[in-house]
């Protein structure tokens, strides 16, 4: 992560990995298919593969919101590493 600063003491650099923000993205919308893949197998009576794809919807929206809570703490220590920094640069000012 990188913390950059502007002359205004607002950060140029985002505070995210791109790559996990897509991966965060990714294991959403798969999670969204499996659920309509769910209901799809129920509403064509197979219930073995509604199953299955009902406990993979489980585990992929688990992994998602695990996923979700790690790169909001990590935003969150970023902006707190950076609050002394911003309160320098406002002072200066």
């Amino acid at each position: 992560m990188t913390q950059t600063q502007a002359l205004n003491g607002k950060p140029n650099a985002p505070k995210t990995d791109l790559a996990d923000l897509l991966a965060l993205f990714g294991r959403f919308f798969s999670a969204i298919l499996l659920m309509s893949l769910t209901i799809f197998m129920i509403l064509r009576h197979n219930y073995l593969i509604a199953a299955l794809s009902s406990l993979v919807a489980f585990f992929t929206q688990r992994a998602t919101v695990t996923l979700y809570r790690r790169l909001r703490d990590e935003r969150a220590a970023a902006l707190e590493a950076m609050q002394p920094q911003i309160e320098e640069v406002s002072h200066a000012s």
